[in-house]
């Protein structure tokens, strides 16, 4: 590729084009990943699997954890602030890949999950993160949990598309 890149002939400049782009753009694991299964199955693990712990939930139905909205996608325009009800698990609303899973400075213990569609969930205020890095994680699977009696975080949720943020109020009954 450094070939390609620093090299001066004409016949390179769609390669390097190419190949600019490539890195240029992050790659959509969880697109990759669904064309995988939907061609070739599902792949053999190198380790066991554990037992995914899922909701009676089905697809884009509720949000990922019950409680009243505190500061709407209006406010902030990036996603919703809500009070858990109870001491509650977090669930991923759609499959997906786990793109982050840690602390960020904005929203605390924070999980961000991408779509096959390309989209991405992010999870944030979380007590604790049951995810890791790259994981695939399934529809209505735990992916953390928050605490009610800590009043002064609320969790946070957004849905992120190639158009922008988008209301997690209108998307999810």
């Amino acid at each position: 590729s450094l070939f390609i890149v620093k090299g001066n002939h004409a016949f390179l400049e769609q390669p390097r084009e190419l190949l600019t782009k490539a890195y240029d753009e992050s790659l959509p694991f969880a697109t990759v990943y669904a064309w995988y299964v939907e061609h070739l199955g599902e792949p053999l693990p190198f380790m066991p699997q554990p037992e995914v712990i899922t909701t009676a939930v089905d697809g884009l139905t509720e949000m990922p954890v019950s409680g009243e909205v505190i500061e709407s996608f209006q406010t902030n325009g990036k996603g919703i602030h809500l009070l858990p009800e109870k001491d509650s698990y977090v669930q991923a609303v759609d499959k997906g890949v786990v793109l982050f899973a840690g602390k960020n400075s904005e929203t605390g213990k924070t999980i961000t999950i991408q779509h096959a569609d390309r989209s991405e969930t992010t999870y944030g205020n979380l007590h604790t993160i049951d995810v890791h890095l790259y994981q695939m994680v399934q529809t209505n699977e735990v992916i953390g949990s928050v605490k009610a009696d800590d009043a002064v975080e609320t969790f946070y949720f957004s849905i992120e598309n190639k158009s922008g943020y988008v209301d997690p109020v209108k998307v999810i009954n």
